[in-house]
């Protein structure tokens, strides 16, 4: 009889778990987006909602989206287009909008990126109408707990996200 009881606890109290797992919608700041990435960058909650700056998505605009989980802030994301070559490490430490603790280079992502345990900054060619010739995406995670595994969660998101938005954005070919 215990140990039914027990079974039949532990089945609600996993049953009750798994209902606090945070809805990924399927696009996330203008870009399709798979659930599985985001759910374990966001943590508990019920609904995902976004807020983007003016201009967002238009072209030659430098544009923000923040990613909230019920009413907490969880990400910013940061998307710029322009030209040279930014020095990715100089921005990672630049200070509270992209700072990043403890940034290190990754490669994989597009042209180069850096990674940390609290967001990441990659550039890729993209080449728009405006004259830009790369895209930069800078993902800044706010209020998320930080765990020894969410740089493995920080990188996933970024090596699936950067590529489905560069290619959202419709780069002119060479």
């Amino acid at each position: 009889m215990v140990s039914s009881c027990a079974a039949a606890i532990a089945l609600c109290l996993a049953a009750c778990g798994a209902s606090d797992e945070v809805q990924v919608p399927r696009s996330l700041c203008g870009t399709p987006i798979s659930g599985e990435l985001a759910g374990p960058l966001f943590g508990s909650g019920h609904s995902v909602r976004e807020v983007t700056g003016p201009g967002f998505r238009e072209p030659g605009s430098d544009a923000w989206c923040a990613v909230y989980v019920d009413r907490r802030k969880v990400a910013q994301l940061w998307f710029s287009s322009g030209g040279g070559s930014p020095d990715l490490m100089a921005l990672a430490r630049s200070g509270p909008t992209f700072g990043l603790f403890d940034p290190r280079p990754v490669h994989g992502i597009g042209e180069r990126a850096v990674l940390a345990n609290d967001g990441a900054i990659a550039v890729a060619p993209c080449r728009d109408s405006g004259g830009a010739d790369n895209f930069l995406l800078a993902l800044k995670m706010t209020d998320s707990p930080v765990t020894p595994r969410r740089e493995h969660h920080v990188e996933r998101f970024m090596r699936a996200y950067m590529p489905a938005t560069v290619k959202s954005l419709h780069c002119l070919e060479e």
